[in-house]
């Protein structure tokens, strides 16, 4: 990657707007602003020149923090090479991805952009996400904000794409997702069934039939040491220890 360094104007950097809508830390730009003051800034962002003015790729932080000092200009490095912005936009994502600065829907908007330059399985590749995990962010996306909000206080970001899916409206999946985020978690499991079968059923009928899902349940004693390794291989999937765990039962009692 070639790229020159030199002083630009603050006011003619942009910032496009799928980075714009990611919620900045105010104490970290805060705590970033008091550093430069007294050290100066140690790495400049990263920008496209886009005809007059400056595309930003990386280090929206540090811009902040610049213009919270009130200075004019900042030192960038100017990307010399000719890179699609939409490319640049998807390689900016993947690093704030990886730094794990966003919440849950500004990765599910992030992962959706690059999915739409790049298709599933090169974001995917570039994420290090296998395609369940990157459509499970498409999926949660595409939930209303109202839903996303709960997440993941008071219901799971499953739960929230199934409620958003199955529910007749948003004000129905609202509503329903505040009556689950009173249930304990096999609860709300056997509820999102019941409801994925029954999309039409008034809640009091699925609380009933939601009871029909409850199987009996059984204590799998494992060592600490294979818990933490339950733990690590779930989180790389993406997915709870319980789905895994009845994942591996299910196709151990398949194979037999």
């Amino acid at each position: 990657m070639n790229y020159t360094l030199d002083d630009v104007l603050v006011s003619r950097i942009d910032v496009w707007d799928e980075a714009q809508a990611r919620k900045l830390d105010s104490r970290g730009v805060a705590e970033l602003a008091k550093s430069i003051r007294s050290d100066g800034l140690q790495n400049p962002p990263l920008v496209q020149r886009n005809g007059d003015r400056y595309t930003l790729i990386s280090g929206q932080r540090r811009l902040a923090a610049v213009k919270s000092l009130g200075k004019r200009s900042i030192p960038v490095l100017i990307l010399q090479s000719n890179r699609r912005i939409e490319n640049a936009k998807a390689s900016s994502l993947v690093e704030n991805i990886h730094r794990r600065g966003m919440n849950a829907s500004e990765t599910a908007k992030a992962v959706r952009f690059i999915v739409q330059q790049k298709g599933k399985k090169e974001a995917g590749r570039m994420l290090g996400m296998s395609m369940r995990t990157v459509e499970r962010h498409i999926g949660f996306d595409a939930v209303p904000d109202s839903i996303k909000e709960m997440v993941p206080k008071k219901i799971s970001r499953d739960h929230a794409i199934k409620l958003s899916r199955c529910a007749k409206n948003t004000s129905d999946a609202l509503e329903l997702a505040n009556k689950i985020s009173k249930y304990d978690e096999a609860k709300r499991n056997r509820y999102i069934k019941a409801l994925s079968d029954n999309p039409n059923d008034p809640h009091d009928i699925l609380v009933r039939k939601s009871n029909r899902y409850h199987t009996d349940t059984f204590k799998l004693g494992l060592p600490s040491y294979m818990m933490q390794k339950l733990a690590t291989e779930s989180e790389k999937r993406d997915i709870t220890s319980e789905e895994m765990v009845s994942d591996i039962v299910k196709r151990w009692l398949a194979n037999r």
